[in-house]
Parts: structure tokens; C-alpha cells; sequence
């Protein structure tokens, strides 16, 4: 993490919308395989769009979103974290910077001001940031509640309490 005299600016877009203001964060960036990515549209349409790497894929960045309210702080979709093994961050060629701790850090907040997560999807660029390694154990980021829907919550009891194990299948899906 960068210290608040090393914080790069520009990190944070910000919009006001009545009474709230959203914050356009960010938490890193990944690449992802284009075809993959872009389903049935061509290559030859997507390729006008972004270029892709010699191994076919696409840089995508992991763009939290920041709802403050006069009485909450809403994170929508945490973001990618930190938590991958090397192999992993091989196959999605993943860069931390810039972190969400620095993206927090330059609207003077960290992760203790969160008041409210809201996962919209459980694909790892949205709910990674959710939990974090601390003494080599994974735990929780946010001590927070969590919003999710009814079709959700039950995948989300799971990573709330069985955190262990859902980083194993994780672990197995890529070892």
C-alpha cells in the first residue's frame, strides 16, 4: 500500500447525484481471454475496442463503486483483492495497483468507514476484495453487513462463514 504521501491522484472519479455522491474506484486490474469475454461478438468488432495480448486477452480493470449517503457508506462490488497464489496471478496477469486501499486513502477513507457491502455477483473481480489473508488465515475485510439478493444469500452465507472453503475449490479450480 502507498503511504498518503505517495498516493497518485486521479485514482477516484467522483459524481454527485442529489443528495449522494458516488466514488469510482478502483482495486487493480486483470486480464481476461477476449473471446471469453465478449462472447458472440467477433474478434474483428471487439479488437477495435481494445487490443488484445499475444495470449488473446483483455485488460480489464476492477472498478468499485462508493455510495455516500448523509448516514452510510455503501461499497458496491469490493473488487478483486489480493489473495491470489502466483499461478493464478500468471493466467490473469494481475496487477494490484491501484488498490482499493489507495483508492480509499485519497477520499480520506479506509476500509473501517464501509458501512454497507453490496455484491452484485460472485465473480472474483467483484467479491475478492471480501476477504483478505490476516496471520495466514482468510477473514473477512469489512466488518460490516452485507446486502445481497435472495437468489445470492445463500452463496453468501457460504463465503461469510465457510470462507475457508470456498478459497479451496478457488485454490483447486487453479492449482
Amino acid at each position: 500500500m502507498l503511504t498518503k504521501g505517495e498516493i497518485k491522484m486521479q485514482i477516484v472519479k467522483k459524481e454527485k447525484i442529489g443528495k449522494f455522491e458516488l466514488f469510482f474506484l478502483r482495486d487493480g486490474e486483470f486480464w481476461l481471454d477476449g473471446g471469453g469475454y465478449f462472447g458472440v461478438v467477433p474478434k474483428v468488432i471487439w479488437q477495435k475496442l481494445t487490443k488484445p495480448d499475444e495470449l488473446n486477452r483483455v485488460k480489464l480493470n476492477s472498478n468499485p463503486l462508493l455510495v455516500k449517503t448523509d448516514k452510510h457508506n455503501i461499497l458496491i462490488d469490493p473488487g478483486l483483492g489480493n489473495k491470489y497464489t502466483e499461478k493464478q496471478q500468471k493466467i490473469f496477469n494481475i496487477s494490484y495497483e491501484p488498490s482499493l486501499e489507495n483508492s480509499l486513502a485519497e477520499i480520506g477513507m479506509t476500509f473501517d468507514d464501509i458501512d454497507i457491502v453490496v455484491p452484485t455477483h460472485l465473480h472474483f473481480d467483484h467479491v475478492g476484495r471480501c476477504t483478505k489473508y490476516e496471520n495466514d488465515k482468510i477473514v473477512p475485510t469489512f466488518q460490516t453487513q452485507f446486502i445481497t439478493s435472495r437468489k445470492m444469500s445463500g452463496k453468501m452465507q457460504l463465503i461469510q462463514t465457510s470462507v475457508q472453503k470456498a478459497h479451496i475449490i478457488w485454490k483447486i479450480m487453479f492449482l
